[in-house]
């Protein structure tokens, strides 16, 4: 068994001092919130982890299972909501690169009356993982951030609904330019690789 590295260990080497020292009190503080969650949401944690599982099997059409795992996602965030830096207002993470599955973008597409037009860089996975973030987007706005909130929050993208800090503050969600902040946000794996391994042949 690997032993899972700390932030300090996974911290871009030009991280400033303040953010380095700030790195272990974040680690516990997200150990902390995550325990408390699973005490008090343990049955619904668990049930959520079965419907993720029964996702998995061939039973289910490939168009269920992917909303399907967009509901999953948002029900374990809800779970965790009241024990996250993530709240409303806060929009750091919606100044960075969101990889969309073609598929999936067409989803929400039709949901909010939008016409899903062809980006002038299309990505492909590497192996079975989200492309690595695009620097061109570092600081830009999503286009549906309005006023410091997701106007088609109901509509999310996967990837939005799944990112999840587990640290009682933003401090380490804010975007340093040129250097990658490590930041302890809740493992969503399992479920972001089935949602992944159904969009494997799609552009992002």
């Amino acid at each position: 068994m690997t032993r899972r590295l700390t932030l300090a260990e996974t911290a871009a080497p030009n991280l400033s001092q303040e953010l380095l020292d700030d790195l272990p009190r974040a680690e516990a503080a997200a150990q902390r919130n995550l325990e408390r969650v699973k005490t008090a949401h343990r049955a619904e944690l668990e049930a959520i982890l079965a419907q993720l599982r029964e996702v998995a099997t061939p039973m289910v059409p490939a168009k269920a299972k992917v909303i399907r795992l967009r509901h999953l996602a948002s029900e374990n965030s809800r779970l965790f909501a009241s024990q996250t830096a993530c709240r409303t207002g806060c929009s750091h993470c919606c100044h960075i690169s969101a990889p969309i599955p073609q598929g999936e973008a067409k989803l929400i597409a039709k949901a909010i009356g939008r016409k899903v037009t062809t980006p002038k860089k299309v990505r492909l996975l590497d192996g079975q993982t989200y492309p690595p973030p695009s620097s061109e987007f570092f600081g830009v706005p999503c286009t549906f951030l309005k006023a410091g909130a997701c106007s088609i929050y109901a509509h999310r993208p996967l990837v939005c609904r799944a990112l999840v800090s587990m640290d009682d503050v933003d401090t380490l969600c804010k975007l340093v330019p040129g250097g990658s902040v490590p930041v302890p946000y809740l493992n969503t794996n399992e479920l972001q690789m089935q949602f992944i391994y159904l969009h494997r042949t799609e552009p992002f």
